[in-house]
This record gives structure tokens, sequence and C-alpha cells, in this order.
């Protein structure tokens, strides 16, 4: 199960590792991530593009959100996702 913390962040990149820090994944994106949460064992990444990007754990696009502005907020609660961006907006997923 994917935890907070367990992903790394870099140059359109989000870089998997387990608990051993052995490399698991690459997940290629087409922008800037600028906030990373996991959901259960999901990796959502929030972009400066206003992308919002709900990966599985093996980095399969499951669903896309936008917003508009930078996605500067990514936060959990039970099963819904909420995410805020820089131009104020805020929204409430859940996963389909």
């Amino acid at each position: 199960t994917a935890k907070t913390g367990d992903g790394a962040h870099n140059r359109r990149i989000i870089t998997v590792f387990d608990p051993d820090l052995k490399l698991q994944k690459l997940i290629r994106l087409q922008a800037n991530p600028c906030t990373i949460t996991v959901m259960g064992n999901n990796i959502i990444a929030g972009c400066f593009n206003g992308d919002i990007l709900w990966f599985n754990k093996d980095g399969e696009l499951l669903q896309k959100a936008a917003l508009p502005g930078a996605v500067s907020l990514l936060k959990v609660c039970g099963d819904t996702l909420y995410a805020g961006s820089s131009k104020g907006t805020l929204a409430a997923f859940r996963r389909k």
C-alpha cells in the first residue's frame, strides 16, 4: 500500500519507491507536478497546468480532471479527494 511521502517528483516524472527505497515505478507526466498524494493504492498528482491525474499503483491513468491555475492542494478525506488551485477554485472528486 502506498503512503504519503512514498513518491518523489521532478521534471514531469513521479518516482515511486518501496519502503526499502527500491525503485518500483516511473510515471511520466505531460506537465510538472506540484503536489502529490495517495489514496489506497492510487497515486494522485496535481500539476502546474491544472491537471489532476489519478493513477493506479502500476502507473495506469485511471481518471483525469482539471482546475484553473496550478493545483496547490490535494487532500483525501474518506473516499473523496479535495483539490484546490492557485486561482482559488476548490473541488471535490470521487473515483469513478
